[in-house]
């Protein structure tokens, strides 16, 4: 069908969080190495997870090991493009670290300091980080979670001039609603230079959860030259129906914002909310689905277009513009 580019999963969680993880375990987690392949993702951006506890600093500097293990050990399969930024025309995934959560690299009783030398020695180390999710599912020193109603805080804002010029997205996908208009504005009142992304949220106008974007924030990705990622998690979809998925691309096309994938496909064996399970629907519960959902849009009456654009196109011509280069 057609090559595909995915902006968000929580394969390196699920390698240093769950005991006895394979990268090749096709059925723990939907982005396990031969899922990406059946899918033909030729980019997959791996998150570095954490929640906000005392740990996490810790916890995300062993996923950012497991990242570089699984560019060194599997090299058959991936390769990492945040070193020198070339997405290649092979079978293989090219990979890119991205932070999910700013607790990984500063808890919340650390001086602040440390939080810009660790961000420095990641990019020393690895190159490139593609976007930070400041925040998660709660508040911490930085600012509100999609849970929460607080907005940006003054560390958030001193994160955030760090991050001006350094081609790191800023991803609103968890922040609160004020959190995310706390950013924008700080970032046009400091004239900074800092990309701003969903890279795995859902439209709120079809589903109604904190976790997906008011038409004021997809207005405001679109003005910014940003784009929305159509996240899988069925909570975020439709609790009921799997084909709601469609709406929220349908809505998005209406809404003329630039939509990718990013189906935050993370390992539920240690989740237990009865609420929530499944966590995923059957049909889009892993990466090697993205032939069939492509094919089921254009039964849809979507065009070939349409389809290539939510794959590849509008997240490559993001990428390009972002220093990447495809070979």
């Amino acid at each position: 069908m057609f090559p595909v580019i995915d902006f968000h999963c929580d394969l390196l969680s699920y390698l240093v969080n769950v005991p006895g993880a394979d990268a090749l375990n096709s059925e723990a987690i939907g982005c396990a190495l031969p899922n990406l392949k059946a899918g033909d993702v030729k980019l997959q951006v791996l998150a570095v997870f954490t929640a906000t506890n005392a740990g996490s600093v810790e916890n995300a500097s062993k996923q950012f090991d497991a990242y570089e293990q699984l560019c060194t050990n599997y090299k058959d399969w991936v390769y990492d493009a945040a070193k020198d930024l070339k997405i290649k025309n092979n079978d293989k995934t090219a990979l890119v670290p991205a932070i999910e959560n700013a607790s990984g690299i500063l808890e919340e009783d650390e001086p602040l300091d440390l939080c810009f030398e660790r961000l420095d020695a990641i990019l020393n180390r690895f190159n490139r980080l593609l976007y930070i999710t400041i925040t998660h599912h709660t508040e911490n020193r930085f600012g509100g979670g999609n849970f929460s109603d607080k907005g940006l805080k003054d560390d958030g804002k001193q994160l955030l001039k760090y991050l001006d010029g350094k081609q790191i997205a800023v991803d609103l996908s968890h922040t609160s609603d004020l959190m995310a208009f706390d950013i924008l504005n700080t970032i046009d009142q400091s004239k900074l230079d800092i990309p701003i992304i969903a890279s795995h949220s859902n439209m709120r106008a079809i589903c109604d959860h904190p976790r997906n974007l008011p038409d004021e924030l997809i207005e405001e990705l679109k003005r910014r030259n940003g784009f929305a990622g159509v996240n899988f998690v069925r909570a975020f979809l439709d609790n009921d129906n799997d084909k709601v998925i469609y709406d929220h691309i349908a809505y998005a096309k209406d809404k003329n914002l630039p939509l990718v994938f990013g189906a935050d496909f993370f390992s539920t064996s240690q989740l237990n909310d009865p609420a929530r399970i499944p966590y995923f629907f059957k049909s889009l519960s892993n990466a090697g689905q993205y032939p069939h959902i492509l094919e089921e849009m254009q039964d849809r009456e979507f065009t070939e277009e349409d389809c290539y654009q939510l794959a590849f196109d509008n997240a490559s011509k993001w990428l390009v513009s972002q220093g990447f280069v495809f070979e």
